[in-house]
């Protein structure tokens, strides 16, 4: 009798149920995110990165950045996922890129195709990266600021700018893969700031 097949298939019970064990955390988190104000949440309630974040403190734009919505709970939730992966599934992606554009309130919403690309991009970085819970929802919040471009400053969407850059520079991401993010993120801000006129 060979005990190695029944030790290996213990092995891959406990380490399935470590990985959903983690998950389920991650969405806890993002619920807690998501209802600062509720009573039944044992959370921090608040949302952004710490003051102790190296990475967030190039973040400015906290006063103006949107308000906790289930959208961006959804896209903390998502950047958790895909940063804990080495490849992306392609309903992953479909599904980050629908809680990107779900982050733009009012009738200015950036295009599909820009969202797809900025999306793609963004997520292919994330892959396999590390990254604080502060990190995570810091870059969704700066994220959303600038989807919503035309209710924004461009102070204020520059901040988000910068908080982006400074959270995936300190995550990891390789120089030309941070560049053509961020031109991609000037996109969707020119796109959606071409409403306000």
């Amino acid at each position: 009798m060979n005990p190695t097949p029944l030790a290996l298939a213990g092995l891959l019970v406990v380490c399935a149920t470590v990985t959903q064990g983690s998950a389920v955390i991650v969405k806890q988190r993002a619920k807690e995110i998501a209802r600062p104000g509720d009573p039944n949440n044992k959370g921090p309630g608040k949302i952004g990165p710490t003051p102790a974040s190296p990475a967030a403190q190039g973040t400015t734009a906290a006063a103006a950045a949107p308000a906790a919505t289930p959208a961006m709970s959804r896209l903390v939730a998502d950047i958790a996922a895909i940063r804990a992966r080495k490849e992306m599934p392609a309903d992953l992606l479909k599904q980050f890129c629908a809680d990107i554009a779900a982050c733009a309130e009012g009738p200015a919403k950036p295009s599909e195709a820009v969202v797809n690309k900025l999306g793609a991009n963004l997520g292919a970085a994330l892959l396999d990266k590390k990254m604080s819970m502060a990190e995570q929802v810091g870059l969704a919040r700066d994220i959303a600021t600038m989807i919503n471009g035309a209710k924004v400053e461009v102070a204020d969407a520059q901040a988000a700018l910068n908080g982006i850059k400074d959270i995936l520079q300190a995550a990891g991401v390789a120089k030309t893969e941070l560049q053509a993010i961020l031109n991609d993120f000037k996109s969707v801000f020119a796109e959606v700031l071409s409403f306000k006129k």
